[in-house]
């Protein structure tokens, strides 16, 4: 395949596309073997054709293309937080992609000024543009390149054309001539023939949702360019016998993308085969379309224009879920794709150079909106879950498919690569924030586990990854941890996760693990003991531990471990039971734990401090937690003298 045939693929998915666009309230199939079926949805009208109804045709024509068509996507300006520059909304762009980024002479593409200007679209009369649109005939009689996906357009509907139109009349003018596109991008001599409705593939007749495949049908493949992008080729051309098996390649040098990237981008096998999308089931493929998430919690690779800031990310649930039961519908097709696209599902830990990041892109929710979690999340609870002032907190966990905990050390379980761990945060019934933990690599050590924190927006619509930090987040005294932060307390776990272990308990299926424990654990001694113990545990131990910051200035360790049968057995008695306090001065209580004499024990002092100067935990806290020093008094003051 020629790399200008793989920018024609490339160009047709980001540019005005359709791509995978909406349809209305029938969708017409017409087979070689069958009779037209005409398929009906309530809530999808048909674009009104009276002057009445003029308002309607034009909020059609806006979702369409700012939701749908990905009109922006190669026609606006992207802004330095990566979401669409609206002070330039579909005014053009000079060099799109690059197909030669070291020869300013050659391989810029030029995108045109699509608004109601004089150097847009306020002189062109309606049929010039539907012309351009579904014919690729500029007015002057010449073609238009076919990166411009009018071969898939022609399939469209009237009415859906005339509510592009309509809408496209009612963007405010941008001043702006657009640049003539170098080559490899010149015109040719005449528009490309359209796709043949016939050649591309009905649902299978067996198939359940039969209504929801056809009209996704006409999304994906009548007028959408989910076919082009995803259909191999033989000879330059569609090979529509394996349409949908995906394995185009798309330069990474051409897209902008860093180094982090592959060279090439393939797209992927959207058949219901092992080696595309056998396993997925609707919900996760509306999630993959319009978040841009697989089911492995892994973000998908541009060309995809998916995510809160790209265009299916606004797409109606309806319709993509339409797409959804299409793809599954379709004959399965093996073409495994070389390699795939290997690009990290999550931004640079440090945040140097990141785009925002939304908690909507990382795979928590499959609509946001209405804060429906992925169907593939595991709720989970700690035994001794870590005192954060109060807050209310809620835990999830997702695995790769397939792959499990390993627990075959039951004090530091470990997680596979493409585990994702999520806690939100929330004081009087408001989100404040989420954290989330990903295991992103093998190995031990700088890069393996990705940690961050997201702070909601004030009417919860999303959160914002903050690589920072926050102070006093929405108004609350509740801080939130930047990424240095985080490490400070979760380094000093060899598995970076503090809340999975034998000791934890954290109530997950036994299935999840790799070895279920022998038995339960119990912290050792007697209820006050036990309590206090385990309370230590959850609330000091990441840190005061041989591997946790609090070393080297203090070999006080509080870690528990399942081999502790007796309460004097734990590193907890052994290293504060009458043992010098090492970083905190205090004449009043030179002693860590002074047995039956709480007053004077310096950990019950560090817990208390009033001041903060020296009150433990140091970090996410600026309360007291009376109930957990609570429990820690009547430890120590049960203790024998």
């Amino acid at each position: 395949m020629l790399m200008s045939d793989r920018f024609g693929s490339l160009l047709a998915l980001l540019l005005v596309s359709l791509a995978c666009a909406c349809g209305g309230d029938e969708v017409t199939v017409t087979a070689a073997d069958a009779a037209s079926v005409v398929v009906t949805r309530a809530g999808l009208k048909p674009a009104p054709t009276g002057d009445g109804e003029q308002a309607g045709l034009v909020e059609r024509g806006r979702y369409l293309v700012s939701h749908v068509a990905a009109c922006p996507t190669c026609h606006s300006p992207h802004g330095a937080d990566g979401r669409y520059d609206q002070a330039r909304w579909l005014g053009g762009m000079d060099c799109y992609v690059d197909f030669a980024p070291d020869d300013p002479n050659v391989g810029c593409l030029s995108t045109r000024n699509l608004t109601h200007h004089e150097t847009g679209l306020k002189n062109r009369s309606d049929r010039e543009i539907k012309d351009m649109l579904l014919k690729g005939q500029r007015p002057d009689g010449k073609a238009l390149h076919p990166f411009m996906p009018y071969r898939y357009f022609a399939n469209m509907r009237e009415q859906d054309a005339d509510a592009i139109v309509a809408y496209l009349r009612t963007v405010p003018g941008i001043d702006r001539t657009a640049a003539r596109s170098q080559p490899p991008f010149s015109p040719p001599e005449a528009p490309a023939p359209p796709i043949p409705v016939a050649s591309i593939p009905l649902p299978r007749p067996d198939y359940p949702d039969r209504a929801a495949a056809l009209r996704g049908r006409y999304l994906a493949g009548e007028v959408g360019i989910c076919l082009d992008c995803h259909t191999p080729r033989a000879n330059g051309q569609l090979d529509m016998e394996r349409a949908f098996q995906g394995g185009l390649q798309f330069p990474r040098a051409a897209l902008g993308l860093p180094a982090s990237y592959p060279a090439l981008v393939y797209s992927s096998n959207l058949t219901p085969h092992a080696t595309g999308i056998l396993g997925y089931g609707v919900a996760q493929l509306v999630r993959a379309l319009k978040h841009g998430i697989d089911r492995h919690g892994t973000r998908l690779c541009p060309p995809m224009p998916a995510g809160p800031a790209e265009a299916f990310g606004g797409m109606r649930d309806e319709d993509a879920r339409d797409i959804a039961h299409y793809l599954l519908s379709l004959p399965p097709g093996e073409n495994a794709i070389p390699n795939g696209c290997q690009a990290p599902s999550l931004p640079p830990p440090d945040g140097a150079g990141a785009q925002p990041f939304w908690l909507s892109a990382a795979g928590l929710y499959d609509d946001i909106a209405s804060k429906r979690l992925a169907s593939d999340l595991v709720a989970f609870e700690p035994a001794y879950p870590l005192w954060t002032d109060g807050a209310d907190k809620r835990r999830w966990l997702r695995l790769p498919a397939g792959t499990r905990i390993d627990s075959s050390d039951m004090d530091h379980w470990r997680f596979p690569v493409g585990s994702m761990l999520f806690k939100e945060f929330s004081l009087g019934g408001r989100r404040i924030e989420t954290r989330l933990i990903a295991r992103t690599r093998e190995g031990e050590g700088d890069g393996d586990y990705w940690l961050g924190a997201f702070v909601w927006n004030e009417d919860e619509s999303d959160a914002r990854w903050v690589p920072e930090g926050q102070a006093n987040a929405r108004g609350t005294q509740h801080d939130v941890p930047g990424v240095k932060t985080c490490g400070t307390c979760h380094n000093g776990e060899p598995g970076r996760v503090l809340g999975f272990s034998a000791v934890q308990q954290p109530r997950v299926r036994a299935e999840l693990l790799g070895s279920a424990p022998a038995r339960a654990f119990v912290p050792p001694g007697d209820p006050d003991s036990a309590a206090a113990l385990g309370y230590l545990h959850g609330n000091c131990a990441h840190c005061h531990n041989p591997g946790g910051s609090a070393r080297p200035d203090s070999d006080m360790n509080l870690r528990l471990v399942v081999a502790d049968l007796r309460a004097e057995d734990t590193q907890t008695y052994r290293t504060t039971l009458r043992r010098p306090a090492s970083s905190f001065r205090n004449p009043a209580a030179p002693l860590r734990v002074v047995p039956g004499d709480p007053e004077h024990s310096a950990l019950l002092h560090r817990m208390r401090d009033p001041s903060r100067q020296a009150r433990m935990p140091p970090l996410g806290t600026e309360r007291i937690d009376p109930a957990g020093s609570a429990l820690v008094e009547r430890w120590i003051g049960s203790l024998s003298r």
